[in-house]
């Protein structure tokens, strides 16, 4: 087989990949080598990209560093700022101090919304040199917020160190409030706080761009469904135990 994969058939990798497939498994779907599924999936980590040479052929004229920061610039990541005030003693120190619990232990809680642009397309294709204009209505609509707690056990909390004892949240404020956190040490549950700018440390990130991306590719289902909550109910659905292990794998939890 060639050594390089069409674009198209790259990016199925990567969607495949969110859907929480293993790397054999892409490999083994696709029928190419999984050190390409490797190597494609580092690029786009790397570089939110699949084809780097893209970046060639759009700006032709550029210094080196400024290729490294037109690619910097495209890792996809709306965080990007948030990234570069990341404390890595912060983090290293949170990682070691989650590594004294048992997987089975913890439980990554956080909010995801859904309004009438949830279904909204981001990226498209369009003849090279012209921009992909489609015409959308920004009305956001109601907004519906879904509490999911992801988890290796079934999601009730118990008294520290049973299974599901240890919750994992992210630093926002209202996560901080002394009234919720009384009433979880009043029943054992112990409570971790990611470092700030880490979501990548959270596995439960990575199930909202799942539940998001089934909602993009089925916006026609979500536009058109009488019940606004049905279509959120149907695309949590779609993560399974594999998937969930995926998850925590993927933020290292394993």
């Amino acid at each position: 087989m060639a050594k390089t994969l069409a674009e198209d058939l790259k990016w199925r990798i990567i969607l495949l990949h969110n859907d929480g497939y293993s790397k054999s498994q892409i490999a083994n779907l696709l029928y190419i080598g999984e050190p390409l599924v490797k190597k494609v999936i580092h690029i786009y980590a790397k570089w939110g990209c699949v084809v780097l040479r893209d970046i060639v052929y759009e700006h032709v004229d550029y210094y080196l560093d400024e290729y490294i920061e037109e690619m910097q610039a495209r890792t996809g990541k709306r965080l990007h700022k948030a990234a570069l005030e990341r404390n890595e003693l912060l983090r290293s120190v949170f990682i070691t101090s989650i590594g004294r619990y048992r997987i089975d232990q913890l439980v990554f809680i956080d909010e995801l919304s859904k309004d009438e642009c949830t279904s909204t397309r981001f990226y498209g294709y369009f003849e090279i040199n012209s921009k992909a204009i489609k015409k959308v209505v920004f009305i956001q609509g109601k907004r519906y917020t879904l509490l999911p707690a992801l988890t290796k056990q079934l999601p009730q909390m118990n008294s520290f160190p049973s299974t599901n004892s240890v919750l994992v949240l992210d630093n926002a404020k209202i996560h901080h409030d002394q009234e919720l956190l009384e009433y979880l040490d009043a029943f054992g549950v112990k409570v971790e706080f990611l470092p700030l700018y880490s979501l990548d440390l959270n596995p439960i990130e990575t199930v909202f761009s799942t539940i998001k991306q089934f909602l993009r590719r089925n916006r026609y289902f979500v536009d058109t469904s009488y019940n606004s909550i049905y279509p959120l109910l149907v695309a949590c659905s779609q993560i399974t135990s594999q998937m969930a292990e995926g998850y925590f794998r993927g933020s290292e939890y394993f």
